[in-house]
């Protein structure tokens, strides 16, 4: 008898439980520091450190994220927003540049991958993480620190 009873409030709580929404939506405009070190083959006239102020709107539907540059440092980019199974409130992005076609030689090609901190109710979003960017003759690797100023839609543009 005491197993039903339990068996009981277990399924009752179980029921009462609010459910877990999907944690964070990129969507907006971000803002935030970029700093760039370039390393290339010998000869190349290269800036050693780079350090931009970066605009980044997104458009999240879902986890697939696209990603453009209000200012041109970036070309584009699209990825994947990953929800933290233990804090969904937090997660990870992961990001491939538009212009990437897989060769080295032809094009230039970007990826990055970011930690993603949210705390809805201060009203509070960062992004942070590291992109790597690759061509035939040299790398670059970009630190970014970005919060969010605004929530509303950008409408950003898929790649092509």
């Amino acid at each position: 008898m005491k197993a039903q009873v339990r068996s009981v409030y277990l399924a009752a709580a179980v029921v009462l439980l609010p459910s877990v929404v999907s944690a964070f939506n990129l969507t907006g405009t971000w803002q935030g520091k970029v700093t760039c070190k370039q390393f290339g083959a010998a000869g190349l006239d290269l800036i050693p450190t780079l350090k931009l102020e970066e605009t980044l709107d997104i458009t999240q539907t879902g986890s697939a994220l696209v990603v453009d540059s209000s200012n041109g440092f970036v070309l584009g980019a699209m990825g994947a927003a990953i929800d933290d199974e233990d804090k969904p409130a937090n997660g990870q992005a992961s990001l491939v540049g538009c212009e990437n076609d897989g060769n080295v030689n032809t094009t230039s090609e970007e990826v990055g991958i970011f930690k993603v901190r949210t705390k809805p109710s201060a009203d509070k979003y960062l992004i942070k993480g590291v992109s790597q960017h690759v061509d035939d003759d040299s790398t670059v690797t970009c630190k970014w620190k970005l919060t969010r100023t605004s929530a509303l839609d950008p409408s950003a543009s898929p790649c092509p």
